[in-house]
C-alpha cells in the first residue's frame, strides 16, 4: 500500500506500529509481544499523529479478528462479536478525534477456515466457517460505518463466498474457487516451514493492499513490488 500510495504522495514514509495478536483490548496495553516508547500500541500511535497532525496522508487500521477465545468452536464467536462491539466504537472515536480531516480506512477479513474443506472430517465446517466469519464482517462493517470510517473489502479481494465456481489447482483436481484463492494467496496450503500458516503471502497482501487503495482513491495499476527498497 505504501508503495501504491507513493504515486500520490511523492516522498511518502511508512509508520508501521503492527504488532501481532492485538485485540480490541490489548491494543491499549503494555505487554512483552511489542514494546513502544509510550507503552501501548495505541498510546504510541497517538503520541505519533499528534507529533505529526499536519504531515499525516491515511491512516489504517487492521483489529478484531483476535477478539475471540477460541477459533475453532462456534460458541465462541458472539462473544467475540459482543467485545468489538463494545470496544472498537470507543477506539475509533479516540482515533477521529486524534486526526481530524485524516483519511482512515479499516478493513474486515478473508476466511482462513476454508481450508479445511481439503479434509472430509472438516469439510462441513469449512462451510460454517462462512457463516461466522461473514457475520464477522458485517458487525466490523456497521461499527466503521457508524464511525464514519470506509472499509477495505479484503473479504470481496478472496471471494471468500464462492462456492460454486470450480478452478483447477495443481495436485488438487478441482476446488472451490473461494478455497483455491485462500491457497494461492496464504501459507496455508504450503507445508512446513512455509506453511500451513494463515498469514497472507506477497499476493495476499499485494490484493489486500489493492483494497485499501481503492478505498483511498489510488491506482495500484502499474506498481513494481520489487522498489520497496528504492
Amino acid at each position: 500500500l505504501w508503495l501504491m500510495a507513493r504515486q500520490a504522495y511523492p516522498g511518502l514514509q511508512l509508520r508501521n506500529l503492527a504488532c501481532p495478536g492485538e485485540d480490541t483490548a490489548t491494543i491499549q496495553l503494555t505487554h512483552d509481544r511489542c514494546h513502544y516508547e509510550h507503552g501501548s500500541q495505541w498510546a504510541e500511535a497517538l503520541a505519533f499523529i499528534d507529533a505529526h497532525r499536519d504531515q499525516l496522508a491515511f491512516i489504517t487500521i487492521d483489529i478484531g479478528f483476535n477478539d475471540f477465545d477460541c477459533t475453532d468452536a462456534l460458541e465462541c464467536l458472539l462473544p467475540g462479536l459482543a467485545r468489538i462491539q463494545d470496544r472498537l466504537p470507543a477506539l475509533l472515536d479516540e482515533l477521529r478525534a486524534a486526526a481530524p480531516g485524516v483519511p482512515i480506512v479499516g478493513m474486515n477479513v478473508y476466511n482462513p477456515y476454508l481450508a479445511m474443506w481439503f479434509d472430509a472430517e472438516t469439510r462441513s465446517l469449512s462451510g460454517q466457517s462462512v457463516v461466522a466469519v461473514q457475520l464477522l464482517n458485517a458487525t466490523l462493517a456497521g461499527v466503521y460505518e457508524r464511525a464514519g470510517i470506509p472499509v477495505a473489502d479484503v473479504a470481496a479481494a478472496f471471494d471468500i463466498a464462492d462456492w460454486e465456481t470450480l478452478v483447477p489447482m495443481a495436485g488438487r483436481g478441482e476446488v472451490p474457487r473461494n478455497v483455491a484463492l485462500l491457497c494461492e494467496r496464504t501459507w496455508l496450503c504450503h507445508e512446513p516451514p512455509l506453511g500451513p500458516d494463515r498469514h497472507p503471502n506477497a499476493l495476499g497482501f499485494r490484493v489486500m493492499a489493492e483494497a485499501f487503495a481503492r478505498e483511498l482513491g489510488l491506482d495500484p495499476v502499474g506498481v513494481d513490488l520489487d522498489s520497496a527498497g528504492d
